[in-house]
């Protein structure tokens, strides 16, 4: 029995150090809830083309003095006609950009 105990401890300590199998490239091309959800205000750019794997297609951009705004749109996995998912970036002189907002319907 004592080392039955063992043998399983071990085997759900294994389990432990095992990476979880990595957001990018499980949906190309579209955005799922899951990697909406993490997504948060100051994340970079480039941290949210990696969670969502695709880049976006800018919508909108403008700035002055060093100061931008951009906004992006990226499909959502719903396959739904009227369902979006846009991310508003903006940036400080001397900075980069870093999520503002976003907002999704899933409809």
């Amino acid at each position: 029995m004592r080392r039955f105990l063992v043998l399983a401890v071990l085997a759900a300590a294994s389990l432990l150090m095992v990476d979880p199998a990595p957001v990018a490239a499980d949906t190309p091309g579209c955005v799922t809830r899951n990697e909406y959800n993490q997504i948060r205000r100051g994340a970079t750019r480039s941290r949210v083309t990696s969670v969502f794997d695709i880049p976006g297609r800018v919508t909108s951009q403008g700035g002055s003095g060093g100061y931008a705004f951009e906004n992006r749109d990226y499909r959502p996995c719903t396959g739904r006609p009227y369902s979006f998912v846009t991310v508003t970036f903006s940036k400080e002189p001397g900075t980069i950009f870093t999520v503002d907002g976003k907002f999704a319907y899933w409809g």
